[in-house]
């Protein structure tokens, strides 16, 4: 059975911190479903912390890791007080959240899934060691700037979020924020555009509408708009997890890109809101032909033009009419997708 995030939260909640104990407990924790030597837990101090069982006990230790939020040891002692009053000490990798911050707990706590997911059931050191240090390297962009606006990951994502086909554009998204276009593969490029109020307007660089001849692209542009009671980055996250029926490696490939392009805003993206349902209403998409820009050549020694571009007029392209070749481009998503009708988390 899979262990959502809500599952963890809600799991986290229910445990009472061991506080001073003549049996120097040093967590209460519960085991995980499935998982009866791996535990969620709670410290002394009432934070997060996941205690996983390696077998191989003479293989060497990875290096612990110590950072702002996060701390990782592998073989550490520990005694545990389970749920039902049973005390037990074992060897464990103890993965914690080393702040009080209850935002910063609860993001712990989901970032927590694709780790548990990617475990074998006997783990190793080597075994454990690969998603601990994702979620190391996670953590750490959390402290960096942002990279990039909210709205516009918020656009990214919801694309992915109402796309056929989720695994394909994950596979396609961006390394960076800063790459040219925001999902390629092969040939295909697609570039998202999002803007507030009610009119297609957008920034492009010369490149992005000036592409090579054997490349194909599209553009995506929709409205995004605040709503109070919308849907935020990670509610969008959630349901792009469900969608690709939690596999560790696409979700631990989302966190990731998404921690980078947020940075240290990660904390403000949960209070900014969007109206999912117009977005997907407005959805249009287009090629690069139709809408209105520069041409080439540019003159020698301009560079880094960009320009804003109205697409009102432009007419959009019907994704029915894309070649069922350009794999990535019908992954998309027709205008007025919704998670309606495909189940929810």
């Amino acid at each position: 059975m899979h262990q959502g995030a809500t599952d963890l939260i809600t799991m986290f909640d229910s445990l009472k911190s061991p506080g001073p104990d003549p049996e120097e407990i040093h967590f209460s924790a519960n085991p995980l479903p499935n998982r009866r030597h791996d535990f969620l837990a709670k410290g002394r101090d009432g934070q997060p912390a996941l205690l996983i069982s390696a077998c191989g006990a003479t293989e060497v230790r990875p290096p612990s890791i110590g950072l702002q939020h996060l701390m990782v040891d592998h073989g550490l002692e520990c005694r545990v007080r389970q749920e039902t009053g049973a005390a037990i000490t074992g060897t464990f990798s103890v993965v914690r959240c080393v702040d009080a911050d209850r935002l910063l707990q609860g993001y712990f706590l989901r970032a927590l899934v694709p780790v548990i997911d990617s475990l074998p059931a006997a783990p190793s050191y080597s075994d454990i060691a690969r998603p601990v240090n994702a979620l190391a390297e996670l953590f750490r962009r959390l402290a960096l700037p942002a990279r990039k606006p909210i709205q516009g990951l918020w656009a990214e994502l919801c694309m992915i979020a109402i796309s056929r086909d989720p695994n394909a554009l994950i596979a396609a998204w961006h390394a960076t924020p800063e790459d040219r276009y925001d999902f390629s593969a092969a040939s295909e490029r697609i570039e998202v555009k999002s803007s507030s109020g009610s009119v297609r307007v957008h920034h492009f660089s010369f490149e992005q509408l000036n592409p090579p001849e054997c490349v194909r692209i599209l553009v995506a542009s929709v409205f995004a708009n605040e709503a109070g009671n919308g849907t935020s980055v990670f509610d969008l996250v959630d349901k792009i997890r469900y969608r690709v029926n939690h596999e560790a490696q696409l979700v631990e490939r989302v966190d990731q890109i998404v921690a980078a392009t947020l940075g240290s805003s990660w904390r403000h993206a949960g209070n900014v809101r969007f109206d999912f349902e117009e977005a997907t209403s407005s959805l249009r998409y287009y090629e690069p032909s139709k809408i209105p820009s520069i041409r080439g050549p540019i003159p020698n020694g301009v560079s880094m033009v960009r320009y804003q571009s109205d697409l009102t007029a432009a007419n959009p392209t019907a994704l029915s009419s894309i070649p069922p070749s350009c794999q990535l481009l019908r992954a998309l998503g027709e205008a007025g997708d919704s998670e309606e009708g495909r189940g929810e988390s």
